[in-house]
């Protein structure tokens, strides 16, 4: 059997084994047990070592949570508070192409949150944009990363 084992983009390939039980030793002038009982080989790797990863896509707007889940929170009836966003998860192959989402059950780790709490600002709330994308790392590992709003 093969298994796939990655480290960082080094491909580990598995060892097969097998081995014999001497049932009857010789007797009679039969011949000789093998001294062999145990072997052990390299597997062979398959043609692809598919590799398989989780795409995320951009989080959709903000929905606000309806308010019969809610009616019992101050302002139940306003058009403003506690949401939820949705997203697209989808699978795909080392190459980019899309590929079937148990490959990734399987072979990925877990799947990605579909879904988060987000906020519908009221009237008198505070406004802010999004956030903007990370700063570039510096060459060194000690760098800092940062964002604004």
């Amino acid at each position: 059997m093969f298994v796939c084992l990655f480290i960082g983009s080094v491909v580990i390939v598995t060892k097969q084994s097998r081995h014999r039980v001497i049932l009857q030793l010789p007797a009679n002038g039969g011949r000789d047990c093998p001294e062999t009982l145990y072997e052990e080989k390299d597997c062979d790797p398959p043609p692809v070592c598919m590799f398989y990863r989780w795409k995320t896509h951009k989080w959709r707007r903000c929905q606000l949570v309806p308010w019969y889940v809610r009616q019992d929170s101050p302002g139940a009836q306003e058009t403003c508070g506690p949401g939820l966003q949705a997203r697209a998860i989808t699978c795909r192959k080392q190459d980019g192409s899309q590929a079937d989402i148990g490959e990734c059950l399987k072979y990925a780790g877990p799947l990605p949150p579909l879904t988060q709490l987000c906020q519908i600002p009221c009237q008198d709330d505070c406004l802010f944009t999004t956030w903007s994308k990370f700063s570039a790392c510096g060459v060194d590992c000690g760098s800092v990363r940062t964002r604004k709003r």
